[in-house]
């Protein structure tokens, strides 16, 4: 498969544009990135409260009938529901709305699949690990580890050519856009 095919795979996957894709180029998210992006940050932060809700009501519970165990479910409620209440994500959303938010990585990359036996999830994770050989971040840091390996949905696992290189935009944690520069070396 040509170049411009394994892109137009992930182009379907990640619901990325040509225009988002210019954008990405220059370190910078599209309105429409930004906009998904924040509504995951907003769905990440009620899951946070609904949480501590829950073990809160839980340590309340306890109380009546375990005191110590209550006491500590009230406790690891309490520093959720901190977290949320002091915008421990709130860095984040700062550095989604700036302009040159979208870190760039390249390199070849490598699928993995990892099985969850005894979880309820999905039987298995997915993990596309970019082996990083050139990297650009607007404010001229490192690429880190956590940014060379993506825990990605099955669909957009399947969009991806073990061996071929890539170039990978991200904001934080989350894939916004990829790009296929050369595919896999045949022997």
């Amino acid at each position: 498969m040509t170049r411009h095919g394994l892109t137009e795979r992930l182009r379907k996957e990640l619901a990325f544009t040509d225009e988002d894709l210019a954008l990405n180029r220059q370190g910078k998210l599209s309105d429409a990135q930004r906009s998904t992006l924040e509504g995951q940050r907003s769905r990440q932060s009620k899951q946070l409260l609904y949480f501590s809700l829950a073990v809160g009501v839980a340590g309340i519970v306890g109380l009546f009938y375990e005191p110590m165990l209550g006491i500590i479910a009230l406790m690891a409620a309490a520093g959720a529901f901190g977290l949320r209440a002091l915008g421990a994500y709130g860095h984040q959303r700062q550095a989604i709305s700036r302009e040159g938010a979208c870190t760039i990585i390249s390199g070849p990359v490598a699928l993995h699949r990892t099985s969850r036996a005894g979880d309820t999830g999905p039987a298995f994770e997915y993990h596309v690990w970019l082996n990083v050989q050139a990297t650009e971040r607007p404010d001229g840091r490192t690429v880190t580890a956590a940014e060379q390996v993506k825990t990605v949905p099955k669909s957009v696992w399947d969009a991806f050519v073990d061996g071929a290189t890539y170039r990978a935009y991200l904001c934080h944690e989350f894939l916004v856009a990829a790009e296929c520069l050369a595919p896999p070396q045949t022997d």
